[in-house]
């Protein structure tokens, strides 16, 4: 064993560092978990089926529906019903997928408070706590 170098006291100091700043997120780690991941588990491969090649799915956390579906998703569109119709006609949305408490949430930010007539609930899933929506914006 030779004498202690700078390098290795910087590399050990470094470790420490490092392992240091890993436990507070390590600790925060579970509260990224989002329910809408379950039942994106659950339904993706259902809505694959019910969706054609380039259309596309709204929901709140997009990457889990992409990922699951094999689809495109798209983030709920706020907008006064013209346009919001012609977004979701342009972007080929078919089918929306929300949690009842983002459905609420997202109805009380569209300019009618309320969630349009065209977007009929056709599916709910309590044990996933999702509810399925047919979209027809024509």
């Amino acid at each position: 064993m030779g004498p202690i170098r700078v390098e290795h006291v910087g590399a050990v100091a470094l470790v420490v560092l490092m392992v240091l700043a890993a436990a507070p997120a390590a600790r925060h780690a579970g509260e990224t978990y989002h329910p809408e991941w379950a039942a994106a588990r659950a339904w993706g491969p259902r809505l694959e089926a019910r969706l054609a090649p380039g259309e596309a799915v709204m929901v709140d956390v997009t990457s889990y529906w992409a990922w699951t579906t094999d689809r495109p998703a798209v983030y709920a569109v706020l907008a006064d019903e013209p346009r919001l119709k012609a977004t979701l006609a342009r972007l080929r949305v078919r089918v929306a997928a929300m949690t009842p408490e983002f459905a609420r949430e997202y109805a009380s930010r569209l300019p009618e408070k309320r969630l349009p007539a065209w977007l009929r609930p056709v599916e709910s899933d309590a044990a996933n706590d999702i509810e399925i929506y047919e979209v027809r914006p024509e």
